[in-house]
C-alpha cells in the first residue's frame, strides 16, 4: 500500500522512523550516521586537519552542470559546512586535496575540475587552504571534463577526463595522455599500484599497469558511474570497494573477486576513508554526506553483543539477561504484526524468542524486577496497539512465559512507545498516539500528562522527566508531577533515544544522539557533552549491570556494547607521495609515543618526534619519507 505523509504521521513514531531511515546506506557490522547536510554533493576528499572538501553540481538545485558555483568545506566532525574558495569555478564536481603540495606546489591545495564555462574546454584550479584560486591547467581542449582523481604510489596525478575518454597523468608539470577509453570517469588505485576505471555507460571495472597497459577488460561488474575507493585497512582491508549493478555496496580483492558487504548504495556520488578510517559517502539527491563506521567512545571498547531480529527497545534484568523489543517492519512485515520479543542470555547468547505466543507491535519493553509496576515479580511488560488499529493494550510475560493482559484493548488511540523507570521506582511510558505520557503502577496506568506525539523519554539525577516528540529534535522537561518545566530543553537528533547514564565512566547526564550521529550527554542544565562518534540514528540506547551501553540498531539486526576499559588507538596511515599522513584516536590522559621501523620483525623502533600527550579527539601528524622500499608504524601508550 502506497502512503501519503499526512497518514505517515498518524502511524505512530516506530513506521515514521523506519520510512526515515529506508534511503540510508547500509554496511554490516557498521552503523551508517548523517555526517552533513550539504547541496549537491559530489566528490569527497579529505585536508589534513580532518576537514572534509565537497565538490557541487548545480543542476541539483535547479540550475546547470556548467554553473560555476563555489565548493563546500565540512569541518572536522561535520557541525559547519561552508561554501570554500575566492572563485566560484563552473562544474566543480570533481575534486582532490594535493595533501603534500607534491602536484600544485602547496601543501593542502585543494584541485577542481571542470568544464570551462559551458565549452569544449576544461580547466582545473587550484585553492590554496586559506581559499586563494589559481588556475593549475587550462582551458584546454585536452581536458575537456576532468570527472575524477586519484594519487598513485609514487604521487603522480591521476585524471579522468570524460568528454573525449582519457586518462591522464601529471607529476607537476602539463597532464599527459596514459590511456584512452571511451566514456571513462571513476578511478582508483589498489594496493599493488594498478590503475582501476569504469565508465558512465558500461558495467565493466577494467584493470590497468602504472604505464597505462589494460590487463584485464572485465575486471569486476559494477554499477555504470559508481564510485571507487581502496579501503584503508584495519576493519576495512585495503581491498578496492565499488557499487554493484543492484546498487550493493561490493569489495574487490586483488584478483577481481567480490564480496558483499552493504547495501542502498544505489545513489552513492562519492566515496572517501577519512582520517578516522570511517567511509563517507555523497548523495546527491538526499544533500546528504553519510559517515559509516562503528560506534565509537574513547576510553571504551566497542564489540557487538547479538544479532537479533528487528532489535527495537531494550531492558536488562539485573543478572544481564537482555529483552529486546521488535518491530516487523524490518522483516517486511507490517508494524503491527504479532511476532515474540527476543531474550539474549548474560553475556550475549543464547539469543531466542521470549513469551509463550506472538505479541501485536511488541517494540516497546520493560523488565519488572519487583513487580511494582505489573504486580508480578519478575515479569516483562510488553506494549504496543492492536493489530491494523490505533487502539492499543499492555500485556505482561510472566517468569514461566505465559502472557495475560494487563491493560486494554483500548476503545482510544494508545500507543506505549518507550518505558522508562525514575529514581524512585516508578515506571513511565510514552504514548505517541494519545499524546500522554502515563505512570504505571500496581497494574494501574494513570495520565500523568498530554504531551502530543511523546516518544523517547529518560528521567535526570534531578527526577524530571526528559522527553522526545516523534520526528522533532527538541527536547522538552517535565517536573516528577508532569509539569512542564521547558518546551527546548536541548536539541538531539529527530527520533533519538535517550537514557541516563549509570555513573562512574559514564557520568549521570541523559544521552542521547545528535543529528551527525555524536553520542551526548546532557547536564541538568541541558548543556550537551560529545561523548563519542558513529551512532547514526538507533532504535534505542540502554545501560546494563555492567556499566556498558548498549545499542540497538534496527537496520542491521544487531545489539552493540559498548563498555569502559583501556582501548587501543588504531592507527591510520595514509600515503601522498612523499609523505605520509597518521591519525588516531587519542585518548584523555593517555599519552602516545609514534614510532617507526624501515623493515619487519624489527631490531629496533625509533622514535618519530615527540609524545603527543592525550586530549581525546582525532589526532593527524605527517611524515616525509625516505628512499628506503618500505616503513612501519606503531603508536607505544602509556596506558
Amino acid at each position: 500500500m502506497q502512503l501519503t505523509k499526512p497518514v505517515l504521521a498518524l502511524l505512530g513514531a516506530n513506521l515514521l522512523a523506519t520510512v526515515l531511515l529506508l534511503g540510508q546506506p547500509v554496511v554490516t557490522n557498521y552503523t551508517t550516521s548523517i555526517y552533513a547536510v550539504v547541496p549537491d554533493p559530489q566528490a569527497l576528499a579529505f585536508g589534513a586537519d580532518g576537514a572534509l572538501y565537497v565538490g557541487r553540481d548545480n543542476h541539483g538545485s535547479s540550475g546547470g552542470y556548467g554553473d560555476a558555483v563555489k565548493i563546500h568545506r565540512v569541518a572536522p566532525g561535520g557541525a559547519a559546512v561552508a561554501e570554500f574558495g575566492e572563485v566560484a569555478v563552473s562544474d566543480p564536481d570533481a575534486l582532490i586535496v594535493d595533501v603534500a603540495g607534491v602536484v600544485s606546489g602547496t601543501a593542502g591545495a585543494v584541485l577542481v575540475g571542470g568544464v570551462h564555462n559551458n565549452t569544449t574546454t576544461g580547466k582545473i584550479v587550484a585553492f590554496a587552504p586559506e581559499g586563494t584560486s589559481s588556475v593549475w591547467f587550462g582551458p584546454n581542449a585536452t581536458l575537456y571534463n576532468p570527472s575524477a582523481f586519484a594519487f598513485d604510489a609514487s604521487g603522480r596525478l591521476l585524471i579522468t577526463e570524460a568528454g573525449n575518454g582519457k586518462v591522464l597523468v601529471s607529476s607537476g608539470a602539463m597532464p599527459t595522455v596514459l590511456f584512452s577509453l571511451t566514456d571513462v570517469i571513476r578511478i582508483a588505485v589498489d594496493t599493488l599500484d594498478r590503475i582501476v576505471v569504469n565508465t558512465s555507460t558500461g558495467t565493466a571495472l577494467r584493470l590497468y599497469t602504472s604505464g597505462g597497459v589494460l590487463s584485464n577488460a572485465n575486471f569486476a561488474a559494477v554499477k555504470a558511474n559508481c564510485p571507487l575507493a581502496r579501503g584503508p585497512g584495519g576493519s576495512w582491508g585495503t581491498d578496492l570497494y565499488a557499487v554493484a549493478p543492484n546498487g550493493d555496496l561490493v569489495r574487490i580483492d586483488l584478483e577481481g573477486g567480490t564480496t558483499r558487504v552493504g547495501s542502498g548504495f544505489s545513489n552513492a556520488a562519492a566515496f572517501a576513508f577519512g582520517p578516522d578510517a570511517a567511509l563517507y559517502v555523497s548523495d546527491f539527491d538526499a544533500d546528504r554526506i553519510y559517515r559509516i563506521a562503528q560506534p565509537n567512545v574513547p576510553g571504551a571498547v566497542t564489540t557487538i553483543h547479538a544479532r537479533v531480529t528487528d532489535p527495537a527497545r531494550l531492558s536488562f534484568a539485573p543478572d544481564g539477561t537482555l529483552f529486546v523489543g521488535r518491530d516487523n517492519t524490518g522483516s517486511g512485515g507490517d508494524w503491527t504484526d504479532a511476532v515474540k520479543i527476543h531474550r539474549i542470555g548474560p553475556g550475549g547468547s543464547p539469543v531466542e524468542e521470549y513469551g509463550a505466543s506472538a505479541i501485536t507491535d511488541p517494540d516497546a519493553v520493560v523488565y519488572d524486577a519487583d513487580g511494582s509496576a505489573s504486580g508480578i515479580p519478575g515479569a516483562v511488560i510488553v506494549a504496543g496497539t492492536q493489530l491494523n488499529s490505533s487502539n492499543g493494550k499492555i500485556v505482561t510475560i510472566r517468569p514461566d512465559q505465559t502472557i495475560t493482559t494487563l491493560y486494554g484493548p483500548t476503545a482510544f488511540a494508545f500507543n506505549p512507545n518507550v518505558f522508562a523507570y525514575d529514581v524512585n521506582g516508578r515506571l513511565l511510558a510514552s504514548d505517541d498516539l494519545g499524546g500522554k505520557v502515563w505512570t504505571l503502577e500496581s497494574g494501574v496506568p494513570q495520565v500523568l500528562f498530554s504531551m502530543p506525539d511523546a516518544v523517547h523519554l529518560a528521567v535526570d539525577t534531578l527526577n524530571r522527566i526528559v522527553i522526545g516528540a516523534a520526528d522533532k529534535s527538541t527536547l522538552r522537561l517535565y517536573g516528577p508531577e508532569g509539569v512542564l518545566i521547558t518546551n527546548a530543553f536541548a536539541n538531539v537528533t529527530t527520533n533519538s533515544p535517550l537514557a541516563r547514564g549509570p555513573g562512574g565512566f559514564w557520568g549521570s547526564g541523559v544521552f542521547g544522539v545528535a543529528t551527525n550521529g555524536t553520542l551526548l550527554s546532557l547536564d541538568t542544565n541541558g548543556v550537551a557533552t560529545a561523548f563519542g562518534t558513529g551512532f547514526g540514528n538507533p532504535w534505542a540506547i540502554a545501560f546494563g549491570p555492567d556499566d556498558a551501553l548498549y545499542v540497538s540498531e534496527f537496520k542491521s539486526d544487531l545489539i552493540w556494547r559498548i563498555a569502559p576499559g583501556v582501548t587501543r588507538p588504531r592507527l591510520a596511515i595514509t600515503r601522498y607521495g612523499t609523505q605520509v599522513q597518521l591519525s588516531w584516536e587519542t585518548l584523555e590522559g593517555r599519552q602516545d609515543q609514534l614510532q617507526s621501523t624501515p623493515q619487519l620483525p624489527a631490531t629496533v623502533w625509533l622514535d618519530e618526534g615527540s609524545p603527543f600527550p592525550g586530549a581525546g579527539g582525532l589526532v593527524l601528524t605527517n611524515l616525509t619519507i625516505g628512499p628506503q622500499p618500505a616503513m612501519f608504524f606503531r603508536l607505544e601508550s602509556d596506558k
